[in-house]
């Protein structure tokens, strides 16, 4: 062993070498609180605008933030509370992420006591820097199952959009956001469904220990088979080496380094604020549904609050705990939690805040023979053997970005059901679980355990002292929880902390399958070639749990209690859900009952993936952001000032300003000669136009004052048999106008009732409608051989009626003559 002052010198030489290791430059291209808003006592007249503020800088929010300002159409800005986490070492080198905990860049939460698990308060790390938890996690890759997708559709209970996110759908997002690196050591037969050309760089550039070798040959031989790949349509059973968020060069691949690069940062429209904590959303109440239209924010408690203004839309990203937390303080939310804090009602919506689930954890850990290298030797020298490993391990690092500070702790995954199947009821021994409780995974393909291993050993994620000279961990991870939690306000101060109750373990399913995944821990620590690696011999040890295999279920339940952490997986607050179920969005991820706000992070997930969680939400932000922008790009409500109409040259053909869009098909040159036939793409089936054959336009004098219009053609008394619309798009050598053909789906009045419109309901004729962002806008139009003016309603849903929507004609925004 060293001598003191010799152990003193490595110990400060290696904290030196550590800081040296990597130096990010620094950058100005952040904005201060006050450079974004203006202050509150000075907001009305001089609030900054921009068409969309992101709440939170995440891991969601900076892939928002990259798409919506790419085509250069619309302004951004993202608060984010935190800084940027390329500035801090903990966060760029893999194996320091947990030297960001409990600090600074920490938001520093912890739990209600949970009486499950003996009254212990837990802590729950989220990191607060740009990039959220991408910037602090284990960076380990991998995106659920695919029944977890399909179940997401399924419980939106037949909602439009819903099969959006099915897997099958969902897979586009998920290898638009990756990159993937082939690795040497690594070959993959096939990468046909990895993602080649996005942004998030992963592959296995994390360091690979003896160990997990090992572990992956028990796994073998107890029944849980190799694979190439967990990340594919395949499944995600079976064992596998971790693939990472770690990249070619040794670094950690966050949303901000993949999404926020300098070139990304230098756009004009968009600005990202540091230190910006936000305190509540503002709304505007003149129509009967509320509006977001701002948000204000401070960088420190005491301090000037500012306030800025969203044109289209506020974008609430600032992860499972602080989304519900933030809805909450803006008056949205259970409507006595807001009164018992005196907070004024803007929606009474009891699903936020509700629905927790997270991912529990029970670490079992283990002796290693002497000679066996594992990670501790590395970063916790004791001796001058294990300095000289720290020397060796930094300037590898340096040199070649390979090496034991590329480690991310868990070396590999394995993903099996404990509940029934071969390891349930074979190699565990025990009895189909549905004896005890409806199995709560997403389908009988999917697991209900992840066993993960680690050339570490550790209690409370490392920051109680493990004295034990070389050891190793396997840890199960309890991936489909029954016990549902709750996230509610301390107070009505923004600045505190909310209260975070998961309820741990209060169902017995929950418990059930925990002592089952411990039980395979130690099959598989006692399965070789791993059980030659560790020394069974000390089972009185209060940190090794040796004694494991000798301990009853009820033992065994006790470790759990006792020992149980979270993964830091938070989830489904703010759920994607229909409303009667306590859903908080749609399934366009819109706030139920509020306009112009959206939520974009964990929070919406339906359920808890099977597996890891911060490649799901960067898929959620990769959808959400295609669609913002199939709205926003033909939405532009701002330019359509003077309301002008195109007249067809069929009389029975009505044209109206239209504001949205869906289906988008080619680009085609716009002329006073053009079939509307020949506007179509070639895969449209001639049946689906007929109606529009011969359909001719006059050319448009201003086109710079509609951006969009409609054609419709009425079949029967209020029935729309399609809608076709054209959407300018762009411009060739400033001479042919280029336009876009959409189709949308159509739609019937079938009952409704009119308030203050003056001239009747019977005196109108046909009823047009159709579904638009924030409500339902209805076109009333007189009788063909009447030529007075045409009215335009925007209406709100009332309630469902049987065959149709019940709605109320508010009063006419507008008149035209026709």
């Amino acid at each position: 062993m060293l001598r003191t002052g010799a152990a003193a010198a490595l110990a400060i030489g290696g904290a030196i070498a550590f800081k040296t290791l990597s130096t990010p430059a620094k950058t100005t291209q952040f904005y201060s609180p006050s450079q974004v808003g203006a202050k509150i006592e000075e907001s009305n007249a001089s609030a900054a605008e921009y068409d969309f503020i992101i709440i939170g800088g995440g891991t969601a929010s900076l892939v928002l933030a990259n798409r919506l300002t790419a085509d250069g159409k619309h302004t951004v800005l993202v608060l984010e509370a935190g800084q940027s986490g390329l500035l801090v070492n903990e966060s760029v080198i893999p194996t320091a992420f947990s030297k960001l905990q409990r600090t600074r860049h920490d938001w520093t939460y912890e739990t209600t006591p949970q009486i499950s698990l003996n009254n212990r308060k837990l802590p729950w790390t989220r990191t607060k820097l740009l990039g959220g938890c991408s910037s602090g996690n284990a960076l380990m890759f991998h995106l659920g199952a695919p029944e977890d997708y399909d179940r997401w559709a399924e419980l939106q209970g037949g909602e439009s959009d819903a099969e959006g996110w099915t897997y099958k759908s969902m897979k586009k997002y998920f290898t638009r956001f990756e990159k993937f690196v082939p690795h040497p050591q690594v070959p993959l037969e096939d990468i046909a469904e990895r993602g080649t050309n996005g942004f998030m760089e992963t592959g296995y550039f994390g360091y690979f220990t003896p160990i997990g070798k090992a572990f992956i040959e028990a796994c073998d031989k107890v029944g849980i088979s190799p694979v190439e790949d967990v990340n594919t349509s395949k499944g995600t059973m079976g064992v596998t080496r971790t693939a990472t968020y770690i990249d070619s060069k040794g670094r950690r691949m966050s949303t901000e380094r993949a999404y926020l690069t300098p070139a990304v940062l230098a756009r004009p429209n968009l600005k990202v604020a540091v230190g910006a904590q936000v305190l509540k959303i503002r709304f505007d109440h003149s129509a009967e549904q509320p509006r977001a239209i701002g948000v204000e924010f401070a960088q420190n408690k005491g301090g000037p609050v500012f306030f800025a203004r969203a044109k289209r839309e506020v974008i609430l990203s600032a992860g499972a705990v602080n989304t519900p937390q933030i809805l909450l303080l803006s008056g949205i939310g259970n409507a006595k939690q807001l009164a018992d804090h005196n907070i004024e009602l803007v929606k009474d919506l009891p699903g936020v805040g509700q629905h927790l689930m997270d991912h529990a954890t029970t670490n079992i850990c283990y002796a290693l023979r002497p000679g066996i290298t594992t990670a501790k030797r590395v970063l916790k020298p004791k001796t001058l053997v294990d300095g000289l490993m720290l020397a060796s391990a930094v300037i590898q690092y340096k040199l070649f970005a390979t090496g034991p500070l590329t480690m991310h702790s868990q070396d590999c995954m394995a993903f099996t059901r404990v509940g029934d199947g071969p390891i349930g009821t074979k190699v565990l021994g025990r009895p189909d679980m549905d004896t005890i409780a409806a199995d709560s995974t997403s389908g009988k393909g999917a697991p209900d355990v992840e066993v993960v291993v680690s050339s570490l050993a550790w209690r409370d994620h490392g920051h109680k002292d493990f004295d034990v000279g070389n050891a190793m961990s396997i840890t199960p991870i309890y991936l489909r929880p029954t016990s549902i939690g709750e996230i509610t306000l301390r107070s009505n101060d923004p600045w505190d902390k909310p209260l975070i109750d998961p309820r741990y373990y209060t169902t017995r399913r929950d418990i059930e399958t925990a002592i089952r995944g411990i039980r395979l821990a130690d099959v598989l620590a006692r399965t070789e070639p791993l059980a030659s690696m560790i020394v069974f011999d000390d089972t009185a040890h209060p940190l090794l749990d040796h004694g494991l295999n000798t301990k009853s279920d009820a033992q065994v339940e006790d470790l759990i209690r006792e020992r149980t952490e979270t993964l830091y997986h938070p989830t489904s607050t703010a759920r994607m859900a229909p409303l009667k179920d306590g859903g908080v969005v749609d399934t366009s991820l819109r706030v139920y009952g509020v306009g112009g706000l959206r939520i974009v992070d964990a929070s919406v997930m339906p359920e808890i993936v099977s597996g890891h969680t911060t490649g799901p939400t960067i898929a959620i932000a990769e959808k959400a952001s295609d669609l913002i922008l199939r709205l926003s790009n033909a939405s532009l409500t701002h330019k359509i000032q003077n309301g002008m109409f195109l007249k067809a040259l069929r009389a029975n053909a009505h044209m109206s300003v239209l504001t949205s869009d869906l289906n988008i098909f080619q680009p085609v040159p716009l002329s006073p000669t053009t079939s509307m036939r020949s506007l179509l793409s070639p895969d449209v089936k001639a049946e689906e136009v007929s109606i529009l054959d011969g359909y001719q336009f006059q050319t448009i004098s201003k086109p710079e004052d509609i951006l969009v219009f409609e054609i419709f053609e009425t079949v029967k008394d209020d029935v729309m048999k399609k809608i076709w619309k054209l959407h300018k798009v762009d411009e060739i050598h400033n001479t042919n106008e280029v336009w876009k053909l959409e189709t949308v789906n159509c739609y019937q009045l079938i009952s409704y009732r009119v308030e203050e419109v003056p001239y009747g309901v019977n005196y109108y004729g046909k009823v047009m409608m159709n579904v638009q962002e924030d409500c339902v806008h209805v076109r009333v139009f007189r009788p063909s051989e009447d030529k007075g003016p045409i009215k335009f309603h925007s209406i709100q849903t009332r309630s469902s009626a049987e065959g149709g929507a019940v709605f109320t004609l508010a009063e006419p925004l507008r008149r035209f003559d026709y």
